[in-house]
């Protein structure tokens, strides 16, 4: 008889620690999952990148621009990453930076009416072209360098 109780707490035991185990499993395999909210997401993004409040406000409006671009990718903890990527990477001399927040906002949009959308804007299309580039420029490094 004691053997047999003795049997049931070894196995009951055993079904704990197996349990607690896996329990741990489970935990541990959900950390890299994007678990954040999106003002988490968002100032991890600003702390990790240092963003002053101006580039915050740029790596808002580039989010934004890229969520009307694709909608699937608001909630994801990299397109927040490559806004502030974008944000502290970016150049932009002062007098341009209203019609730069307003092009990355919705450069979707802009990009069917480049050089008359700045235009009307008072920018040349120099300067527009020298913009354009930039941002290109920025996007496509932080698109590259920030990890799937």
């Amino acid at each position: 008889m004691k053997s047999s109780r003795k049997h049931m707490i070894g196995l009951s035991m055993r079904t704990s620690l197996t349990l607690c185990v896996l329990a741990a499993l489970i935990a541990l395999s959900s950390c890299g999952s994007e678990t954040f909210t999106p003002e988490a997401k968002r100032a991890d993004a600003i702390e990790k990148f240092k963003l002053t409040p101006a580039q915050t406000d740029i790596m808002d409006a580039y989010f934004e621009g890229m969520t009307k671009k694709s909608p699937e990718g608001k909630f994801t903890r990299r397109w927040t990453q490559i806004a502030a990527c974008y944000a502290a990477r970016i150049n932009i001399e002062p007098r341009y930076d209203v019609v730069h927040r307003d092009y990355i906002r919705d450069f979707e949009a802009v990009e069917k009416d480049y050089y008359p959308w700045f235009q009307r804007r008072g920018v040349s299309d120099d300067a527009s072209y020298e913009l354009g580039n930039k941002v290109k420029t920025a996007s496509d490094f932080c698109h590259n360098t920030i990890r799937r």
